[in-house]
């Protein structure tokens, strides 16, 4: 679908798509399209941690892109409980989260052995859709990129297994939320949901 919309309130864009798709880097020039005069601080929250020299470069290729966009951001650490950031959001920011899968993974596995537990679980999901559905009264513009999991045909432990069904979970109520879902396939976004034409990003990409 493509339709001309103003933005008005809160926005929430969903990007997905696989390992190295290209989604961050879309997901930040599409955050940068969004500055105006009043939206105007651009936020990155990293939900990644340091745990070894491959993730250490992927964050530090990041980190490059958005210094060398000609944009300022600021970046906040957040690998988990995502809920206490809601008292630091205010309605002239534009927020990128990267990504979900990741925080996700850090919440259901901080406990060792109560990623099993049937509640332990319903709590972690619950954490990230409450926070979702909080700032929707923040007229905040969010930026929200997950990673789309294989699982057809292959053999996955138990604790894989849990959290694959919880993050397609998530994305159905988060795709049910977001005005916008992409999904990102070899660098090309393929708009899912939502307008393509919305006044603040529609001329950024011509």
């Amino acid at each position: 679908m493509k339709c001309f919309t103003k933005v008005e309130g809160d926005l929430l864009i969903f990007i997905t798509g696989g390992v190295r798709s290209g989604k961050s880097s879309f997901a930040e020039t599409l955050a940068q399209s969004f500055l105006t005069p009043v939206k105007n601080k651009l936020i990155y929250i990293a939900t990644s941690e340091l745990y070894d020299s491959e993730m250490s470069l992927r964050i530090q290729k990041h980190q490059e892109d958005r210094l060398m966009s000609g944009f300022t951001w600021e970046t906040w650490e957040q690998p988990r409980q995502i809920e206490n950031l809601v008292k630091e959001l205010s309605d002239n920011q534009i927020i990128l989260l990267d990504c979900l899968t990741t925080l996700l993974a850090n919440e259901l596995f901080y406990e060792e052995g109560k990623w099993s537990d049937r509640l332990y679980q319903e709590e972690q999901v619950k954490k990230i859709l409450i926070f979702l559905d909080k700032i929707k009264n923040k007229n905040i513009t969010l930026l929200l990129v997950s990673n789309e999991l294989l699982n057809g045909g292959l053999n996955y432990d138990q604790a894989t297994l849990t959290y694959m069904k919880l993050i397609g979970y998530l994305h159905q109520k988060i795709v049910e939320k977001a005005s916008i879902v992409y999904l990102i396939e070899a660098g090309i976004p393929l708009l899912m949901k939502g307008c393509e034409n919305i006044e603040g990003y529609h001329a950024s990409r011509n």
